[in-house]
């Protein structure tokens, strides 16, 4: 298979199919015809099952001509952010207050060219693929937790599970890879703190809910320093700080939000527990009441070491040399992790430089957020790559 070339046969029709999802973005959890474009296009392709998932994902199987084999799972998120676009292009985004400010529209028409080569293509590999288009990536929690949940990574079992990211970078079509933690996990802590209110003037017969919160703040800064292995990555940003109605009244109530952000499953559950040992113990020496509402989000993504080697070589074995590199890139938190964790499914992110328009580069959910869709023939030349090796 020339992956090459069938890239480039594909790539007017994927810059058409991304241009059209450009143009009409939907929110999280509200991608019905976003869904319904996927759904369309994959049946015309012939794929063997498709199917909505959780009302706005579209999931698809595709059955090689070979026989019975692995199963290999190619995520792309497909939902947009509440952004007005500032980039100019003729194509921008119809409707107001809301953009493909993270390139999902390029994830999604990859992995719609994938989709349509490997059908055209069904007779060169044995075992399956299956083709995830998730929604609500981008709020949180993210919908890959409702799709796991919903069964996508069974019947067939998931063997191995792959996914890229379009990045802005200098250079343009290119893929960059590494084992290990390529996204750090957020989760989102809410505190809420209970005092007792009473005049400034007599605080010892209030109990204040203000200055426990300030203890508490001050507390979670030993989390780190204390009890995480320095070896080890792991954030608490503390965002908000609401308590007090006046100068003159002692606040009986406070309430703070944080996120909780780590690169390994261990140092997260360390936090956690912290965080609730901390509020024990400030609430029980100010006459305090704190409820901890610890949020589950975005765990750490960690590329499986066998499946990052398969990207590597099969990307080096079909585009050349200079098709990918070793390295990352601070892209954030993503929830492709849940496919890996929940499951134990070995897999691999990866991100896919692709430039950017104009004169300046602008992050990934900025208003002129820019890449040049050439990247697109790199992005789907390394999933044909891998699938090729992968299902033989």
């Amino acid at each position: 298979m020339d992956v090459r070339k069938l890239a480039n046969d594909i790539y007017e029709e994927m810059v058409a199919w991304r241009r059209e999802l450009h143009q009409k973005p939907e929110l999280s959890f509200e991608e019905y015809q976003t869904a319904g474009f996927i759904y369309n296009k994959l049946q015309e392709f012939g794929l063997d099952r498709i199917e909505y998932v959780c009302d706005t994902a579209v999931v698809a199987i595709l059955n090689g001509g070979k026989g019975n084999g692995k199963c290999m799972a190619i995520r792309a998120d497909i939902d947009a952010l509440p952004v007005t676009e500032q980039t100019g292009y003729e194509f921008a985004s119809k409707r107001d207050g809301v953009m493909h400010a993270c390139a999902h529209d390029g994830h999604t028409a990859i992995l719609l060219a994938t989709a349509k080569i490997m059908a055209e293509q069904r007779e060169e590999f044995k075992g399956c693929i299956k083709f995830i288009f998730e929604h609500g990536e981008e709020k949180f929690p993210g919908g890959a937790k409702a799709l796991v949940h919903a069964g996508v990574m069974e019947n067939p079992h998931v063997d191995a599970i792959i996914g890229l990211h379009i990045v802005p970078t200098e250079e343009c079509g290119k893929i960059r890879i590494k084992s290990g933690p390529v996204a750090i996990g957020c989760d989102v802590v809410n505190v809420d703190i209970t005092g007792k209110s009473g005049h400034a003037a007599r605080p010892h017969e209030a109990h204040d809910a203000l200055l426990a919160a300030c203890q508490y703040v001050i507390a979670l800064q030993q989390i780190v320093s204390r009890n995480i292995d320095p070896k080890n990555t792991e954030i608490i940003s503390v965002g908000t700080l609401n308590a007090g109605t006046a100068v003159n009244i002692i606040a009986d109530h406070a309430r703070l939000s944080m996120n909780a952000r780590s690169y390994d499953i261990a140092s997260r559950d360390i936090t956690k527990k912290k965080l609730y040992d901390i509020a024990n113990g400030i609430g029980t020496i100010t006459d305090c009441t704190f409820d901890v509402e610890y949020v589950d989000g975005y765990e750490p993504t960690i590329n499986d070491e066998k499946t990052v080697n398969l990207v590597l070589d099969a990307c080096r074995k079909h585009m050349g040399e200079d098709s990918i590199e070793i390295g990352e890139y601070d892209l954030g938190s993503d929830d492709f992790s849940y496919y890996m964790n929940a499951t134990n499914t070995p897999g691999a992110y990866f991100f896919l430089l692709s430039g950017y328009e104009g004169k300046e580069r602008y992050v990934n959910h900025h208003p002129c957020f820019t890449w040049k869709e050439e990247a697109m023939k790199t992005g789907v030349g390394a999933y044909l790559s891998v699938l090729m090796e992968y299902l033989q």
